[in-house]
């Protein structure tokens, strides 16, 4: 491959990182506003404050869960971008 291919992989395994911050970043805040709204909400208006928390803690782990794939990719981009790099 040549440097040029490896430096934009190189690229994405970084992007893939920085998105997994901003997913983790995302979920906690959307987690705090859906566990401390008052009002109506999409898909939450009807729920009882109870499980409004059980909504926040879902998108909480959801968030995390999705971090994680990305991070996972991330790394292995990463991974085969070095191996690459170490062959040559």
């Amino acid at each position: 491959m040549d440097d040029k291919t490896l430096k934009r992989l190189d690229l994405l395994g970084k992007g893939l990182f920085l998105a997994a911050i901003a997913v983790v970043v995302l979920s906690v805040i959307g987690a705090v506003v859906i566990a401390t709204s008052s009002t109506r909400v999409l898909l939450v208006g009807r729920l009882q404050q109870q499980n409004r928390d059980y909504v926040a803690a879902a998108a909480l782990i959801a968030g995390f869960i999705s971090s994680g794939l990305l991070l996972g990719l991330g790394a292995l981009v990463r991974l085969q971008v070095a191996g690459i790099r170490e062959r040559e």
